[in-house]
């Protein structure tokens, strides 16, 4: 690790005591500038770590302590320190004692244990069984067995080429791309105890499915560890599916087999002649995915994560359609995948990013932010290695290789903070409903394992339930028109209030009007009409109702007037007026009838009318 001619610092009770001192004292220098620490980069790492420090004010300092172990350090500025993390520093904040006062980070410095390699990794394995990591090295011919603390074990040599591993029971199985062979090594002794024969010059990949070893090198062979037959396969479209970036087996069917690259295909491993699938073309945001360099399939086999074209991306599996979840904001070559087991609900990926930048995080399965990242130093194109992102068993540690242009290559063991376990609610679905409540909703987000209590607003949930830790179904209890939020209560906390919890009541829409009564019939025609001696008359009685069993005319009519009774619902009074003795107006008074229905729903509708004769004048 570079010096930079770094000075020793204070002895940690110096620093301590100039600490107190200083923070005891009082300057009034008009130039007086109190300093802080508003940064480390990085914030992980072992022994012998170059840590900058940021902050303002530090070009008085006179000591730098990692959780009070004292450390060389040298000003390089006024916004900027550098300082090496103690052999014997903890994890803890990091201190600055200046001339003006002390300052703190306010975030620690995590201690990590770095074991060096013999080698260049090819890829790292975790053993649940063991509680051990395996890391292979082709180019010194070993295995470098780590615990999850990141200690060093043991070192299994004799191994020329070591490249693909898997774990089968208590053997660990490891392709030699120099021998063209499987070593067989037993878990708990670390010996050699056999080896399968293959009939590839340069094995690599390997996984275990379907009850049988496949192992690639420029084409694919099937060895079978019981009977320790091989059988050359590729078959297919396998050979279409050009130099699989890496061989897996599905978490939720252990019999299928997936080779992934810028195409993934699969097959049935347990069946007798196994077919594979045509191979599917990855596509995301209608570009063609490219530069695939590792993978990993989720516990429950529902989506893959690559690391394709400098990006952590996801893929509904089998299906391979692209998801729309998108991880942070990482940036250059992604060389390493690993989805957390169980339902952590964890994606980590190592980058290419170079020295004094992230270089691997970690991000919820579901999308997001990172929860977790690591600068690993400021080495000449330090970086994580291809294919060594491994988590342990409870997804608590991640462990990865760390390579570098000018010093060897490191395991690392790194602890991932707790998660937080209180609920978040990220939507509710449908957001409005009507102020009687029995709307059906539902809440997703994250934390919901073990939710005792769902509200909206301060009134709780007529019922709910649980689908899983991201999602619950809830039935909205009755309330007064307005916006309520919607909370979700655990042993952990309640969720905090934020837009997406909004839950709008609207008042129900009025119930349409009730039918008109029924319009009992009537006569429609005016109640007089007159008609003049000599002259043609027509006149036509109607009613409301277009049918009716008869209309009738009571009363005596004029001499040449005319009436016919009608089903139809009209009539006429028709005809040509004659003189009668008298030559003055004469008035006939008329009661015409109409009968509607019959029994019950008889009706009987009359009208008083009024026909008036006149002579020409």
């Amino acid at each position: 690790m570079r010096r930079r001619n770094l000075v020793l610092g204070l002895i940690a009770s110096t620093i301590l005591g100039a600490i107190v001192a200083i923070g005891s004292s009082t300057s009034s220098g008009a130039n007086t500038v109190s300093p802080t620490v508003t940064s480390l980069s990085p914030t992980i790492g072992p022994t012998g770590t170059e840590v900058s420090v940021f902050g303002t004010g530090l070009d008085t300092t006179t000591g730098v302590a990692f959780n009070g172990v004292p450390a060389y350090f040298q000003i390089v500025s006024s916004t900027e320190l550098t300082a090496i993390a103690p052999e014997t520093g903890t994890t803890g904040d990091v201190t600055v004692a200046t001339s003006q006062g002390p300052a703190s980070s306010s975030e620690p410095f995590t201690f990590v244990e770095a074991a060096t390699l013999p080698g260049t990794a090819w890829m790292s394995l975790v053993d649940q069984r063991t509680g051990h990591v395996y890391v292979s090295c082709p180019d010194t011919g070993t295995i470098s067995v780590f615990d999850y603390a990141g200690h060093l074990v043991d070192t299994v040599s004799g191994e020329p080429g070591a490249e693909g591993m898997a774990v089968v029971g208590g053997t660990l199985y490891v392709s030699q791309n120099t021998t063209g062979s499987i070593t067989e090594i037993n878990t708990t002794t670390l010996t050699p105890v056999g080896a399968l024969a293959t009939g590839l010059g340069s094995p690599g990949a390997l996984v275990y499915a379907g009850g049988y070893l496949w192992v690639y090198g420029g084409s694919l062979d099937r060895v079978d560890p019981s009977t320790r037959v091989t059988t050359s396969y590729s078959g297919d479209y396998f050979s279409d599916n050009n130099d699989p970036a890496s061989l897996r087996s599905d978490p939720a069917n252990p019999n299928t087999l997936v080779a992934v690259s810028t195409q993934v295909s699969s097959l049935d491993a347990a069946a007798a002649s196994p077919t594979w699938t045509r191979p599917t073309m990855l596509y995301r945001d209608d570009a063609f995915v490219g530069n695939v360099q590792d993978s990993a399939l989720t516990p429950d086999g529902s989506e893959i994560e690559l690391g394709g074209d400098g990006k952590l991306l996801q893929f509904s599996y089998p299906s391979l359609a692209a998801t729309s979840v998108t991880y942070g904001n990482p940036a250059g070559s992604v060389t390493a995948v690993a989805v957390s087991p169980g339902d952590g609900g964890l994606v980590a990926a190592g980058f290419d990013y170079g020295a004094n930048a992230e270089a691997v995080a970690v991000y919820p399965l579901a999308g997001g932010s990172e929860l977790f990242s690591a600068r690993i130093g400021n080495e000449p194109g330090e970086h994580i290695g291809p294919r060594t992102v491994a988590f342990d068993p409870t997804g608590t540690t991640l462990f990865a290789v760390v390579v570098s242009q000018t010093l060897p290559e490191t395991f690392r063991a790194f602890p991932l903070p707790s998660p937080t376990s209180t609920p978040t609610i990220s939507s509710v679905w449908p957001s409005s409903g009507v102020t009687s409540g029995g709307e059906t909703v539902t809440i997703s987000g994250s934390g919901f394992t073990g939710a005792n209590k769902v509200k909206f607003g301060g009134t709780d949930a007529i019922s709910f339930t649980v689908i899983s830790s991201n999602e619950i179904q809830a039935v909205s209890p009755p309330a007064t028109a307005g916006t309520a939020d919607v909370s979700v209560v655990t042993s952990d906390g309640s969720t905090a209030t934020v837009d997406a919890d909004e839950f709008t009541y609207n008042l129900p829409s009025p119930p349409p009007p009730p039918p008109p009564p029924p319009t009992s019939p009537s006569f429609t025609n005016a109640p007089t009409a007159t008609a003049l001696v000599g002259s043609p008359f027509v006149f036509p009685i109607t009613t409301t109702v277009s049918t009716s069993r008869r209309i009738t005319c009571i009363g005596r009519l004029p001499r040449g007037i005319r009436y016919r009774s009608t089903r139809t619902g009209t009539t006429s009074l028709f005809g040509t007026p004659r003189l009668n003795r008298r030559s003055s107006t004469v008035t006939y008074p008329l009661t015409f009838t109409a009968t509607f229905g019959r029994g019950r729903s008889k009706q009987v509708v009359k009208q008083s009318f009024t026909l008036v004769v006149s002579p020409h004048s």
